[in-house]
């Protein structure tokens, strides 16, 4: 055990000694399930994840928003029966021989059965406004239930 006398030579030796290997500290890694928020930018390579649900008659948060080149998952639940979703791939307005969202998989009516979680994954190529439709007769109102995907600059 060293003298009383050593021990300050001794804390001062492994401070050094630390310093000089760099044991700064670091910043925590980001946990693989945790995502971008909703309205946050994308870093290269991340996926952002939006949860939604749909209820009768509407898609909850409307409008989504997020940027041109973001990669993106729509994890859509349906809460109350079941519903559908169809992503319009062109924006309202725009030329329909460039499509704005480019789908990880062929995309029509993605049925979301009630209590269950679908996925809808795509990539935003063009800035615009996006409609989101309802694709299985939910009830009186289902022709109103609607939402948005803001894609911007």
């Amino acid at each position: 055990m060293p003298s009383r006398f050593h021990l300050p030579l001794l804390l001062a030796a492994l401070t050094a000694a630390a310093l000089a290997a760099g044991s700064a500290p670091r910043p925590a890694p980001r946990p693989a399930h945790a995502a971008p928020a909703a309205n946050s930018p994308n870093a290269p390579g991340d996926v952002q994840v939006v949860e939604v649900t749909a209820k009768k008659y509407e898609f909850n948060p409307s409008p989504i928003r997020v940027k041109v080149g973001a990669k993106v998952q729509l994890k859509i639940t349906a809460t109350d029966h079941v519903h559908g979703v169809k992503l319009s791939e062109f924006a309202d307005g725009a030329d329909k021989s460039k499509r704005g969202l480019l789908f990880s998989s062929p995309q029509e009516c993605l049925r979301v059965e009630k209590g269950q979680t679908q996925t809808l994954e795509f990539t935003a190529q063009a800035p615009g406004t996006y409609e989101i439709r309802c694709c299985v007769h939910c009830g009186w109102d289902h022709r109103s239930m609607k939402g948005q995907l803001i894609v911007e600059p």
